[in-house]
């Protein structure tokens, strides 16, 4: 079911749409609302899509939601990539914007890119930097520039809280894979280099970008597979194409995706120890032997690293 108003209706038609997923989102939703409506320069919709919560949704931001440019829709829990999919559907404007329920935008970013997309009509899409907010600390995430072979390579990130898209080029690539749970963003933007080209980037950090305990990435070993999976499709398409330079950048990836993930196996041991002991013995050396089967250079750094740290405090 969507949430239409009734009343001061916009006169024009928008030239974005952004799509904005929610699955129990708490009090920061009127926040990341928020950063959409007090957007300039830019003619908006704002598609919010209730993903199954259990939460009122409209009671959480009721100012937000009494702006006509805000529309919610309620359907059951199908995952975020289905709710993405669904919120590009409802929408009328050529371009799409992505913002994760508990992210937010900076002051001129949108027109920042719709700019930017007018500068370089061949790009599928525009992006932005961003900063990571991980409790109270805070990393700057500049982004002068990325294409195909730094995103496959591993070499860059791009959030998709950052994104602008043409809505031919989200359908030409199919949008986002509900098949996948952890990878679904880099396998879709993967996809938009690929076909459309470099993106407009626009360096400025203009997104804020929550990491928090909940964030899906802690789930380290499907992320882990899904990261194989989609790296490796691209490097059996470069292979098949005779594409060299693709193929190399693909090998480089599953590299870096090793190292990450032995390196966050290595972190999920860490904690499972401060967290159970002795007790949790054989969850501890589960951790451990993936980060050993993935990247043995990081096992050893990271014990060189607490074997450091131990004879410091003697």
């Amino acid at each position: 079911m969507t949430i239409r108003p009734t009343d001061g209706q916009v006169a024009e038609p928008p030239e974005l749409t952004v799509v904005v997923p929610v699955f129990d989102p708490g009090p920061v939703l009127a926040r990341t609302l928020r950063s959409v409506l007090d957007q300039q320069g830019v003619r908006l919709e704002c598609v919010v899509v209730d993903d199954g919560s259990r939460e009122r949704i409209a009671a959480l931001a009721p100012d937000e939601f009494a702006d006509p440019r805000v529309r919610l829709h309620r359907q059951g829990n199908r995952g975020v990539s289905v709710a993405r999919n669904v919120g590009v559907r409802l929408g009328r404007a050529p371009l799409v914007a992505f913002l994760d329920q508990d992210d937010a935008w900076r002051p001129g970013k949108l027109a920042a890119q719709v700019a930017a997309l007018r500068a370089v009509p061949g790009a599928a899409f525009s992006a932005t930097g961003f900063r990571w907010i991980i409790g109270q600390t805070v990393h700057e995430a500049p982004l002068p520039a990325v294409s195909y072979h730094d995103l496959l390579s591993g070499d860059r990130y791009v959030c998709l809280s950052s994104i602008v898209v043409r809505r031919e080029a989200y359908a030409a690539v199919g949008g986002h894979d509900p098949v996948l749970a952890q990878q679904q963003d880099r396998a879709f933007m993967l996809n938009l280099l690929r076909d459309g080209g470099p993106a407009a980037c626009v360096p400025d950090l203009l997104v804020d970008y929550h990491v928090h305990g909940g964030n899906a990435s802690r789930d380290y070993r499907s992320s882990a597979a899904e990261w194989r999976a989609v790296t490796g499709i691209h490097a059996l398409d470069a292979r098949r194409r005779g594409d060299a330079q693709s193929l190399a950048a693909a090998r480089r990836g599953l590299a870096v995706g090793r190292a990450l993930y032995a390196a966050q196996a290595l972190d999920a041991g860490r904690r499972s120890w401060r967290d159970t002991g002795p007790a949790g013995t054989t969850d501890v050396a589960g951790h451990l032997w993936r980060a050993a089967r993935w990247s043995p250079d990081v096992l050893a750094r990271g014990a060189a690293t607490k074997l450091h740290g131990l004879l410091g405090r003697r």
